[in-house]
């Protein structure tokens, strides 16, 4: 076999071999929403032509953000307080509200572990995280979309007029606690294709159970009539599967696309000076990719 015939190994760029996205606004966009074939990661450290500070983004070490967080798991605690401690039953998990508080107070206690255990960023020469902030990334990103989901749908369609705080906890309280933690204290980017990737099947995975529970009658020790009050899969259920198909796939898509361009006001990125503490200082990115 000759020299031309033997295949070259590719060589690898400072970022692990993957090529840098655009910083123009609509290919960014286009970039984030496919990029999730095999040979563009979800989970990337770079946004468009800057490297993002994972350590920074993922575990801020101040003390003002550690209490903040710590108030924020107090908030997560006290929805599941309201949510089993007073009221325990078999099909607590029967509920789409539910699932959310288990997803969000699982990422405000891993988020608080972050801040006294920081993360680490990619290794060099590559633009991939490590497990604990993919963990961290995808927790967020879900209950910050189903979050959301949950308490439209709670208070439109659910709501009947009475207040209490195991209401308000989970329907509210709880989700501006993961907005804040994920946006103002962290600076988790929003990724488009984790829509796909994390939203759906999670949203799928509970609208299969609810269909489940009501054709097998799971729910019936806890001698409720009606589980999930608007998903009522045994009387209605063409109208119940297009109330599923639309926020799944009407409302959800929309608010991920929300959630990121609210994510793309704020991020922390590596500094150009090796002088600045990159834990502490954050740079702001505009639609052109220009430090402001």
């Amino acid at each position: 076999m000759s020299n031309k015939e033997i295949p070259q190994e590719p060589k690898l760029d400072e970022n692990g071999g993957f090529a840098k996205p655009s910083d123009k606004f609509c290919s960014r966009f286009l970039e984030d929403l496919t990029g999730s074939c095999a040979c563009r990661p979800s989970f990337r450290a770079v946004d468009g032509s800057r490297d993002i500070d994972i350590p920074a983004s993922f575990s801020p070490k101040s003390w003002g953000s550690r209490e903040a967080k710590l108030l924020n798991l107090g908030v997560a605690a006290a929805t599941f307080y309201l949510g089993v401690g007073l009221d325990p039953r078999l099909v607590w998990l029967a509920y789409g509200s539910n699932w959310n508080v288990v997803v969000s107070s699982a990422y405000l206690l891993l988020s608080f572990i972050n801040s006294f255990v920081p993360v680490a960023g990619p290794d060099a020469g590559h633009t991939v995280v490590g497990f604990r902030v993919k963990s961290t990334w995808i927790l967020f990103t879900i209950s910050a979309n189903i979050g959301i989901l949950v308490t439209i749908a709670f208070w439109t369609m659910i709501y009947n007029g009475k207040m209490d705080w195991k209401m308000i906890f989970p329907h509210g309280l709880l989700q501006a606690a993961v907005l804040e933690d994920g946006f103002l204290i962290n600076t988790i980017p929003i990724r488009l294709r984790h829509y796909l990737e994390f939203v759906v099947p999670f949203a799928l995975s509970y609208f299969l159970w609810s269909y489940l529970d009501s054709a097998l009658g799971i729910g019936t020790p806890d001698k409720m009539n009606n589980n999930y009050a608007v998903l009522d899969w045994s009387a209605e259920p063409g109208k119940t599967a297009t109330l599923a198909a639309v926020l799944i796939f009407a409302v959800s898509p929309v608010l991920q696309v929300v959630l990121w361009l609210i994510s793309g006001c704020r991020r922390r990125y590596k500094s150009d000076s090796a002088d600045d503490d990159a834990t502490n200082n954050y740079i702001e990115m505009s639609s052109d990719g220009v430090k402001v």
